[in-house]
């Protein structure tokens, strides 16, 4: 028998406190979706083969969670799962870099004479009584890398604002998120488009709003959005220590997290017919 991770039986991967071939663990059964609401979704399902351990759950003695870690921005939750299937929605703008996942199944009651014939026989014979909130079973961690760029266009809100002008925006850094503001028509246009193709956003709105962020960074605040900016920086090269650098160079580095824009609009006509045109001609 292998080292216990508890006083009582555990069930986990390549545990031996239950009998050979019963286990608990966690897989993705579709790759991780950004949605335009700011949400990272993560599609998994809970392998577990324990006959006790399922009638513990039925009986509302025992519940899966997920405990959801980011070092990055230390954000840290607990997601209680009801299903062997589950997506678990997470807030962009709370995780950079990278998140764990850890999955769990914890008693929700006190349990008394926690035996089971799935039990190793190391553990016969003795009573064992278990507070709520126990850990019965532990899955493998998962580790999920977050793209810098999508957490940071999460971080970016799209707010309706009649009082100014169609076609016109304004751009407020002050808050946890980078708000935009625009006249309500304008919004719908925008945010059709943002269904449609996320990108062609970036050349216009995205660029000035982003050129904005990058001038307002500072070292005494860790707004939301900042915690995202900063690794996006990170991940370009970009100096973030050089606050002048940052002033004096906000819009080319806009353009380079934004993968240059006019590259991409060239590219795009050309993607759709345009005639290209030698002016040396």
């Amino acid at each position: 028998m292998t080292a216990i991770l508890m006083p009582h039986p555990v069930l986990r991967p390549d545990g031996t406190d239950y009998l050979a071939g019963l286990g608990f663990d966690m897989s993705l059964t579709a790759d991780t979706q950004y949605t335009l609401d700011g949400e990272i979704l993560v599609q998994v399902r809970f392998d577990l083969e324990s006959r006790f351990m399922r009638s513990l759950i039925r009986g509302k003695k025992a519940r899966i969670t997920v405990v959801v870690k980011c070092p990055r921005t230390y954000e840290r939750s607990v997601h209680v799962i009801d299903s062997t299937e589950a997506t678990l929605k997470l807030p962009h703008r709370l995780y950079a870099d990278k998140i764990y996942l850890s999955p769990h199944i914890s008693s929700t009651e006190e349990i008394r004479s926690f035996k089971s014939s799935e039990h190793h026989a190391e553990f016969s014979g003795m009573e064992i009584n278990l507070p709520q909130g126990a850990i019965l079973a532990r899955g493998n961690d998962m580790v999920l890398t977050i793209d810098a760029l999508q957490t940071l266009s999460a971080a970016i809100l799209l707010i309706p604002n009649n009082d100014l002008e169609k076609g016109e925006f304004r751009v407020d850094v002050e808050e946890d998120r980078i708000k935009i503001f625009m006249h309500g028509e304008t919004y719908r246009g925008v945010a059709f488009l943002r269904k449609t193709n996320r990108s062609a956003l970036y050349p216009s709105v995205y660029l000035a709003a982003l050129t904005h962020a990058i001038q307002n960074i500072t070292s005494d605040r860790d707004r939301g959005w900042e915690v995202a900016l900063r690794k996006t920086l990170e991940k370009s090269n970009i100096r973030i220590d050089d606050k002048d650098d940052l002033r004096r160079n906000a819009y080319v580095y806009a353009q380079k997290l934004l993968k240059y824009p006019v590259n991409y609009l060239t590219e795009r006509t050309s993607d759709s017919g345009f005639v290209d045109v030698d002016y040396d001609e």
